[in-house]
């Protein structure tokens, strides 16, 4: 098949943040049997990785306009600028550039399958269907766009003009999701409940869950051994406020008590591109690493994984790394969302949003190396039966050929 997909981002070998890595992995083994032709706009970043992208994926980039800021900084002039719907992530030059764009329209032309990639790319519905009545258009989301503007609303924003256009914006993304989603013929989400939300808002075109990717698995080593090291581990692109806001919050409100009982423990959190406010965080017990080319061996070294995210939707890759890598992992509700609901509470050592009691685990499981390996088995073994990334794959491209003949 000649299956064309539209993505914000160019995956690559290296790729710092999980959504990117699932799209390489996902084109890298559809490619191997399909026609695999990637559209992507020409921004900055696009273009400085694009000779990266394996030979494989056939990729284009479009040129796209540069931003153009209108004047006033005011409290009209900055909710104006913020209540646009999904408009407001992909602007309206990128998506009339694609649209004008010949090989664009060439490559949508030849095309058995068009696939949006990301939520916010659903703002491309409309354009394609225009291009190409005709052609079955899928969108693969990894998160549900109006949930995680939802959770950013219960942050503390002071700035009334800025709450203010949140609670539009997502008032306007949920009913654009819901139209934008129903004229697509077929949806893919990794989660159950990712469905079940979509479902609630309206959406009626069909949904199929796959399997998400887990990077880590048995080709790792089989969990902590010998003592324990008492080093903790975050992962994560930390340029994304759910990221370093939630590490911000573990740093200031829970580890100082884990140190307390444990002086000598030491936290990793690891990732591309803090920001200047997490970075200064660091400490003798606090390490910010920036980027790293390869996360395996920061996995292999921790003793527990912890992830307090306060917002944020779909399922977190990371967790799944870590206890693909046997670790026990310490989280918040909201970072086990999609997998809890299948996997059960007891294959994690804490889900709770409490200082304290995320505290008090992170030392009982340094203190107690035995039980710390015992839960990190447990969901080492869940993970690796579950998950299956490869019959995921199988399962979209039958999803791929009912659609084309259909």
């Amino acid at each position: 098949m000649r299956l064309a997909f539209v993505s914000p981002y160019v995956p690559y070998p290296g790729v710092t943040h999980a959504g990117g890595e699932f799209l390489l992995r996902y084109l890298d083994a559809l490619a191997t049997q399909h026609q695999v032709m990637l559209l992507a706009p020409g921004t900055g970043a696009n273009k400085q990785i694009a000779n990266r992208c394996p030979e494989e994926i056939d990729l284009h980039l479009w040129p796209v306009e540069a931003p153009r800021h209108g004047p006033g900084s005011g409290f009209r002039q900055r909710v104006l600028s913020n209540v646009g719907g999904l408009a407001s992530f992909v602007s309206p030059a990128t998506v009339r550039s694609f649209s004008e764009d010949p090989r664009v329209r060439a490559i949508l032309a030849d095309s058995q399958v068009v696939e949006l990639q990301w939520p916010e790319n659903l703002a491309f519905v409309r354009a394609v269907k225009r291009i190409d009545p005709a052609v079955p258009l899928t969108a693969f989301l990894y998160d549900v766009l109006s949930q995680s503007m939802g959770r950013q609303l219960l942050v503390d924003e002071r700035d009334a003009a800025r709450r203010f256009a949140r609670k539009c914006n997502r008032a306007l993304v949920v009913r654009q999701e819901r139209k934008r989603l129903n004229e697509c013929a077929a949806i893919f989400v990794l989660s159950e409940k990712d469905r079940a939300i979509l479902e609630n808002i309206g959406v009626r075109a069909p949904i199929h869950v796959l399997d998400p990717l887990v990077s880590f698995g048995l080709e790792m080593s089989p969990g902590p051994v010998g003592r324990m090291k008492k080093k903790i581990l975050f992962t994560g692109a930390m340029h994304r406020p759910e990221n370093f806001r939630s590490m911000l919050w573990f740093i200031d409100q829970v580890w100082p008590a884990v140190l307390d009982r444990a002086p000598d423990a030491t936290l990793v959190v690891a990732g591309a591109d803090p920001p200047e406010i997490l970075r200064r965080r660091s400490s003798s017990s606090v390490t910010i690493t920036g980027f790293v080319p390869d996360l395996r061996s920061f996995y292999e070294d921790a003793d527990v994984f912890v992830a307090p995210l306060l917002t944020g939707a779909g399922v977190k890759f990371k967790i799944l790394d870590a206890m693909g890598a046997g670790l026990p992992v310490v989280a918040t509700p909201v970072a086990v969302e999609g997998i809890v609901e299948e996997s059960g509470p007891s294959l994690f050592a804490l889900i709770s949003v409490d200082p304290d009691e995320i505290a008090k685990s992170i030392i009982a499981l340094i203190d107690d190396g035995a039980a710390a390996r015992r839960i990190g088995k447990l969901g080492k073994e869940w993970v690796t039966a579950r998950y299956s990334f490869s019959d995921g794959v199988k399962r979209a491209v039958g999803i791929y050929d009912a659609i084309q003949r259909a």
